[in-house]
């Protein structure tokens, strides 16, 4: 009899997913952040998408400190379309996530703080609320090559950067409307 209780719980266990084995990671480390000036007018935000997890499309807001630094519509690739408990039909981002972010700094500005704020989701059925990552951004540094999606739209201008955690400032949306 206890051999057959082992049998069955092993069984068991490799009929579960992984997913539901497995533990949630903080949301700084499921979508890490990074963040870089391309040029005097242009940022480049990065997403570090952890496996089995998902950013939303329609969720990301920028903001800087000095509040006088201003944002564009920012563009990013198209997502893919899923089916959401919470909001229904959306646009998800999985993987690498690159987003140009087009910048308007006052005159003798090339320093600010940029403040990326996202909102994404778990497989394994936990969603975040909104968390804000923070880069220091210098708009006179020479970007770090990347390559990829970015370096065909912009002709080998993309590149790679560095972030982590803080609070906002002045505030742009993903679609580029101030908030």
């Amino acid at each position: 009899m206890h051999r057959l209780l082992l049998l069955l719980a092993l069984i068991a266990s490799l009929l579960l997913p992984a997913a539901a084995r497995a533990n949630p990671i903080e949301p700084e480390k499921a979508f890490a952040m990074r963040a870089q000036a391309l040029d005097a007018q242009t940022i480049e935000v990065v997403f570090e998408i952890a496996k089995d997890y998902y950013l939303y499309g329609d969720k990301f807001r920028f903001e800087a400190e000095p509040a006088g630094v201003g944002f564009g519509t920012p563009e990013k690739p198209a997502g893919k379309k899923h089916k959401d408990d919470f909001f229904g039909e959306v646009e998800t981002h999985r993987g690498e996530l690159r987003i140009l972010v087009p910048v308007q700094a006052p005159a003798g500005t090339t320093r600010f703080e940029l403040f990326a704020t996202s909102q994404g989701c778990w497989d394994g059925g936990i969603c975040y609320p909104p968390t804000t990552q923070q880069a220091s951004i210098d708009l006179t540094a020479p970007p770090k090559k990347a390559g990829g999606f970015l370096d065909s739209v912009l002709g080998g201008r993309a590149g790679a950067g560095s972030g982590a955690s803080g609070t906002p400032a002045a505030l742009a949306t993903a679609d580029g409307a101030a908030a």
